[in-house]
């Protein structure tokens, strides 16, 4: 497979979305930079493979309601189809990666989509496994906060497992991948695998600070959010920044609604905030995709 095979597929599997939305393994972005809440996919460190992937699900409302039993099939029916499709792609893109010895960089964008996907498709199987009561008229049922439920599916599991220990070894090698890096610090910032990386703010912020170093431009995001969390408002600023001279569109969102907005110890600047708004429109991809 030719290396824009691998790049069609990675753009194809970015573009696919079980939910509609595109998400990001570094959450959602609001105007203050906070990020939703993150799914603990281990209940314990026991629960790592070989042993079932154990996920548990945020408090998800699914405000679909309607009378006819039908579209709620027909809606489970096009997540599975969605899901399959993905899985699929996953496939051709892991066996593009592992081609002729395998290729670093090529593994751990395979890892990034296969983590992308496991969010994606978190609350999507969760509905699937509940028992549907045609009696009612809700489409889904509410997902109760902190439920658990587990992925059967003995692929994902593996692939997940593979995907995480990509990410960790080259990150610790001696010439870690950007991404890498980037990855491994979501992982500690977020603690969704504690089996694999526990929670830690601190060796996140070093892990986005070294892919920043590296020219990993979506890392500047990341590190202004960090300062904005400690009330560093001079550093979150200058991250900012920086992150907007490098070109990410995460950064130069953010930076636009404070000049909109006048966060962060900025003066209000509606034209200047306009001006980046319309920046962060034309770089924004699948990962930000901010279309104000």
């Amino acid at each position: 497979m030719q290396p824009n095979d691998f790049n069609s597929l990675q753009n194809g599997m970015s573009g696919m979305s079980l939910s509609g939305s595109s998400s990001s393994l570094g959450g959602s972005q609001n105007g203050h930079g906070s990020t939703s809440g993150r799914v603990n996919y281990y209940t314990s460190p026991e629960e790592g493979p070989p042993h079932k992937l154990s996920v548990t699900h945020p408090d998800v409302s699914l405000p679909f309601k309607h009378s006819c039993s039908e579209l709620r099939e027909i809606r489970l029916g096009k997540l599975m189809d969605s899901s399959v499709a993905q899985q699929k792609m996953l496939a051709s893109m892991r066996e593009a990666a592992h081609a002729n010895g395998g290729d670093v960089s090529r593994k751990v964008a395979w890892s990034k989509q296969v983590l992308k996907f496991i969010e994606r498709t978190q609350v999507s199987n969760y509905v699937g496994l509940i028992p549907v009561d045609d009696s009612s008229d809700e489409l889904f049922p509410q997902a109760a906060a902190g439920e658990s439920s587990r992925i059967s599916d003995p692929t994902l599991v593996r692939w997940t497992d593979e995907a995480l220990n990509h990410i960790l070894t080259s990150a610790s090698s001696s010439a870690p991948a950007p991404l890498a890096l980037y990855l491994r610090g979501d992982l500690s910032a977020s603690g969704s695998f504690p089996s694999y990386r526990s929670k830690d703010a601190k060796s996140s912020f070093r892990d986005f600070e070294a892919a920043a170093n590296a020219g990993y431009v979506k890392s500047w995001f990341r590190i202004g959010r960090a300062y904005e969390d400690f009330g560093d408002i001079r550093r979150a600023v200058g991250a900012y920044e920086k992150g907007v001279e490098k070109g990410d569109c995460g950064s130069t969102y953010r930076l636009a609604m404070a000049y909109l907005l006048g966060q962060i110890g900025i003066v209000a600047d509606v034209p200047k905030a306009m001006a980046l708004l319309k920046r962060a429109a034309d770089t924004a991809d699948l990962d930000t995709p901010q279309r104000e």
